[in-house]
């Protein structure tokens, strides 16, 4: 059972957004081996999924696919912006998940497709693909890192205090 001294403090809260954003950067960067061409497996978006958890790492989230975005993205502002917008999405469609009740299986729709409706709004016209193509692509590689996030979810929910 969890207690009233479990509940996270805001400076608690401020290091865990921290080391999620450190580790999202770390993985998105190392894991650009996972890019299959049309496919781009973004492993490090199961942690979309720790949202489910902690609601408040929406922002930190979003922030942290900026950060990536603009210093490895090699698109620019526009897509920094734009990855920033969809981390804070999908993440706020993780915690909406939890708040309506549903099993944490279910976290994989947003994290499936919101990503892939968004981000093709705008890599469409930088890429010069088509938005169904795109959008395609980007669902297909999100498949992994939403299952992956569940797992994960799953083996350490119980683990994690709450907030």
């Amino acid at each position: 059972q969890r207690d009233s001294m479990s509940v996270m403090k805001p400076v608690k809260k401020l290091t865990v957004s921290g080391i999620i954003m450190a580790v999202y950067v770390d993985l998105m960067y190392l894991a650009q081996i996972l890019s299959l061409e049309q496919i781009r497996i973004r492993i490090a978006d199961c942690a979309y999924i720790l949202s489910y958890v902690y609601s408040f790492l929406a922002v930190p989230l979003g922030l942290a696919n900026f950060l990536y975005s603009l210093f490895f993205g090699g698109f620019g502002l526009i897509d920094a912006v734009g990855w920033a917008v969809v981390g804070i999405i999908t993440s706020e469609g993780v915690s909406l998940v939890k708040r309506i009740g549903l099993s944490e299986w279910f976290t994989v729709i947003p994290v499936i497709c919101i990503p892939s409706l968004l981000a093709p709004l705008w890599l469409s016209s930088i890429l010069h693909l088509p938005y169904v193509v795109l959008t395609v692509s980007i669902s297909i590689g999100q498949i992994i890192p939403a299952c992956m996030g569940v797992f994960l979810l799953k083996k350490i929910k119980n683990l994690l205090p709450e907030h």
